[in-house]
């Protein structure tokens, strides 16, 4: 009888250690996601002194990272972007969802509209094949010739399931 309650315990154990494993696996399958805002400040002393400050607390309490913050815009196709371009990235569609949904956020943006026009989304970012590994650059070595690095590509791409992968490996 001991025998098997013990299996029985160890079995109930097991599966609520796996289910623990599997809850961790997808969240760290989430992809992050991007908050992208377009912004044309109607004026810019009370955006900058008002807004500014609010939704930035917003954001980086909701764990935010600005990736781009204002510069330069170009356009390359279609119309052009507004004056000012706020990128933030965020660790899942989630968080960032949470973020539109707190009350720090929509009292900012409150504000925010009195100031200036805003055009923002989200956008879920793609997830690397490999968390964590950066590919060495496709540049030929010191000891290797062009023809040797176009073979390296070559292996990659048949390692990696074809030509689909090759902007990941060209970009770094």
């Amino acid at each position: 009888m001991n025998r098997h309650i013990t299996v029985g315990l160890a079995m109930v154990a097991s599966a609520g250690l796996g289910a623990a494993a599997v809850q961790t696996l997808h969240a760290q399958a989430k992809p992050p996601a991007y908050n992208i805002a377009e912004i044309t400040t109607k004026e810019q002393d009370g955006y900058n002194k008002e807004y500014l400050p609010l939704v930035t607390k917003a954001i980086t309490d909701a764990g935010g990272k600005f990736i781009v913050r204002g510069g330069k815009t170009i356009s390359y196709e279609g119309a052009a972007p507004a004056p000012r371009v706020v990128v933030v990235q965020f660790e899942s569609l989630d968080k960032l969802q949470a973020l539109y949904n707190s009350a720090p956020y929509k009292d900012a943006i409150a504000v925010g509209d009195k100031y200036a026009t805003q055009r923002i989304f989200g956008v879920e970012g793609v997830s690397s094949p490999v968390e964590g590994r950066r590919f060495k650059p496709l540049v030929p070595s010191a000891n290797e010739s062009e023809r040797e690095c176009r073979r390296r590509l070559e292996n990659r791409r048949q390692c990696w399931g074809g030509p689909r992968f090759e902007s990941l490996i060209l970009r770094q």
